[in-house]
């Protein structure tokens, strides 16, 4: 049986003491005017219980059509199983959500919950929810306050006193401006949505109430994300933007290294941590924190037909996608300086890699930078490997080794982590670690290699870089690179040699590269020879 909302519904608002400031100017994606996107509460039904063929206006809960009668700029009804949890789920790329409740209340079976949504303290709108079992009375607005992720209540069906056979959930929105709040346009009423899929957006700048997402003729399968105009950036409908990663932190001291930047966010996937910068001396700086990665498939504009780039300076080539979890990698923490010491930088976290067709493997995290525990500074750490195909993670940077007891002692630098292959589930190698300077510097970690173009190809990691010796000449031997991986299923790149470690009066040798896969795995590189 089609379902529909039939029921008008009655709300009192009550304004809580100290509620954040309202903007009261039109919203649109910027510091002031920021938009919030809310996600279905659960996995359920969209609009309809049942798939209902076009035209959709046949659906009473298509939103086009459904009775806002609680002053929303427009409503809709969905479906899940008895007793489902339901979720609060509101994202935006443009600042922190939070949350303040409103006092509501609903006809039939009484329940409802009611709340404000502020992305950085500016209100975007309101969300109402009716027709399930509350965590608590729509009129109760006491702390504490709802915040996202949380549990508002449980599906369920009020025999005799609901509005509409079956458990069902009214949710309703407005953006409470002189602009509209929108609805996604999910297709066909009755489809299935997953546990967080947008449904509908606030602080957009609609003319009218019941209006969806949609941008210009030929982003149909896309929906708005951030921005509004000619700026709208789209992924693909269903497909939230991620997260932006978070910033990391100045180092302490006079000379505190600078905190990494957090990754930008793609369609369905999230930007890695900027990691914290090294302490600092008053002498000498702490190492800078690596960047974080960016997260795969970046939301794109839609300029006079044309698919382009965020930032809208260039075409895309092709439609956004779904980044589905392929997220950038960390950054890596910056090393403390000691005395006039330097500490080494953080490595940048790898990107996660567009791959149309399949799901880009995660970036690769940054390697730590060393400490400079006396006049040797810290190496730095190395940079993460960009993702690659389905399930083939770019490699780890190594990490930089500690300075030594002379200037020239410097820790050897953490190699950069190999890519995620183009074949599937085939890893970039890991970086070598830098090896820690002693009165020589230590030797340098090597690159990881690539994962191949087969299954389970796994690039091999980098050697670890040699100690460095007892006389400045003595330098430890960096570490051979890791060998690429091939084009047969579970033909590896072999691992790449440690250097040898400096002796009392002369240098390691370097370590031997890994041999590159071809249709067999590669060999590994012999370790380098300790100095004398």
């Amino acid at each position: 049986m089609l379902r529909g909302w039939r029921a008008r519904v009655v709300v009192m608002v009550a304004v809580a003491i100290c509620a954040p400031v309202v903007a009261a100017a039109a919203a649109s994606a910027s510091p002031g005017h920021p938009v919030a996107t809310v996600g279905m509460p659960f996995a359920g039904k969209w609009a309809s219980d049942v798939l209902v063929p076009p035209p959709y206006t046949n659906a009473p809960s298509w939103p086009g059509v459904d009775g806002a009668f609680n002053g929303g700029d427009w409503s809709t009804n969905l479906w899940a199983a008895e007793g489902t949890p339901i979720k609060l789920n509101v994202t935006s790329p443009d600042g922190p959500v939070t949350f303040q409740w409103v006092s509501s209340s609903a006809s039939c079976d009484g329940n409802s919950l009611k709340m404000d949504v502020f992305v950085g303290g500016t209100k975007v709108g309101w969300i109402f929810f009716a027709h399930f079992n509350p965590v608590r009375a729509g009129t109760d607005i006491s702390d504490p306050q709802p915040v996202n992720g949380m549990t508002l209540g449980t599906m369920h069906y009020f025999a005799g006193a609901d509005c509409n056979p079956g458990p069902h959930l009214h949710i309703e929105m407005s953006n409470n401006f002189t602009t509209f709040s929108c609805w996604t346009d999910n297709g066909q009423p009755g489809v299935t949505l997953a546990d967080g899929a947008p449904v509908g957006m606030l602080g957009s700048s609609n003319t009218g109430p019941k209006q969806p997402c949609t941008g210009p003729t030929g982003t149909a399968g896309f929906h708005g994300v951030s921005g509004t105009g000619a700026t709208t950036l789209y992924c693909p409908n269903g497909v939230n933007l991620g997260h932006v990663g978070s910033n990391g932190h100045k180092g302490g001291g006079a000379n505190g290294g600078a905190g990494g930047t957090g990754g930008r966010p793609g369609c369905g996937s999230d930007g890695g941590d900027g990691h914290n910068g090294g302490n600092g001396t008053a002498q000498s700086p702490g190492g800078a924190g690596g960047n974080g990665g960016n997260g795969a498939c970046p939301p794109e504009q839609f300029d006079n037909g044309v698919w382009r780039t965020a930032d809208g300076t260039q075409p895309a080539g092709a439609p956004p996608c779904d980044g589905h979890d392929a997220n950038g990698g960390n950054g890596g923490d910056g090393g403390d300086a000691h005395g006039t010491a330097a500490g080494g930088a953080g490595g940048a976290g790898g990107n996660g890699l567009f791959a149309r067709g399949g799901h880009g493997g995660n970036g690769g995290h940054g390697g730590n930078g060393g400490p400079g525990p006396n006049p040797g500074a810290g190496g730095s750490g190395g940079a993460g490997g960009a993702g690659g195909a389905p399930g083939s993670k770019g490699g780890d940077g190594g990490d930089g080794a500690n300075g030594g007891n002379s200037a020239n002692a410097t820790g050897g630098a953490g190699g950069n982590g190999g890519a995620g292959g183009t074949g599937p589930s085939s890893q970039g190698g890991h970086g070598g670690n830098g090896g820690p300077g002693q009165v020589a510097a230590g030797g340098k970690g090597a690159v990881g290699g690539n994962g191949g173009s087969a299954k389970e190809t796994d690039g091999g990691n980098g050697g670890n870089g040699g100690k460095g010796g007892k006389v400045t000449t003595a330098t430890g031997g960096p570490g051979g690179r890791g060998g690429n991986g091939g084009t047969a299923n579970g033909a590896k790149g072999g691992d790449g040699g440690n250097g040898g470690s400096g002796g009392n009066t002369s240098p390691g040798t370097a370590g031997t590269a890994g041999g590159d896969a071809t249709t067999t795995s590669g060999t590994n590189g012999p370790n380098g020879v300790n100095g004398a």
